[in-house]
C-alpha cells in the first residue's frame, strides 16, 4: 500500500499497519474461487480517507486494471467493504489521505 499524500512528519505507520491488515483480512475472506483456481493479475485502486475513517465519496477509483473484470470488481469491492478504516490522527493536517492499495492474484510483488 503506497501513501500519495505528504504525512507532514505525523508518524503513520499505525494507521498503515490497521488499514493494510482491514484490507488484507477482507481480501482473503473474499477471494474469488477464480483466484483460488489460478487466475492472474495486478490491479491497482486509489483511495481518499476522511479523518473519521470513511472513504470520499467519489472513491475508490480503479487506477490500474488486470483487464480480468472479476479481479477488478473484487479489489474494489474489497477496498469498500474495508472501510471505514482507522480515524486519522488529529495532529494530520490534510482532511483526508490518498492511498492507493495493489492487489497481486497469483502474481508476485516486485522487490521493494
Amino acid at each position: 500500500m503506497d501513501l500519495l499524500t505528504p504525512a507532514d512528519g505525523v508518524d503513520l505507520g499505525p494507521f498503515m499497519k490497521q488499514t493494510y491488515l482491514s484490507l488484507r483480512t477482507k481480501l482473503i475472506q473474499t477471494l474469488p474461487q477464480q483466484v483460488e483456481l489460478g487466475e492472474r493479475g495486478v490491479v491497482s485502486i486509489r483511495f481518499n480517507v476522511q479523518k473519521d475513517g470513511t472513504i470520499a465519496d467519489s472513491y475508490p477509483k480503479l487506477e490500474s486494471s488486470s483487464h480480468k473484470k472479476i479481479l477488478d470488481e473484487h479489489a474494489m469491492t474489497v477496498v469498500r467493504s474495508s472501510a471505514p478504516f482507522s480515524p486519522l490522527p488529529d495532529s494530520l493536517s490534510p482532511p483526508q489521505l490518498a492511498l492507493r492499495a495493489t492487489f497481486y492474484y497469483n502474481v508476485l510483488p516486485p522487490p521493494r
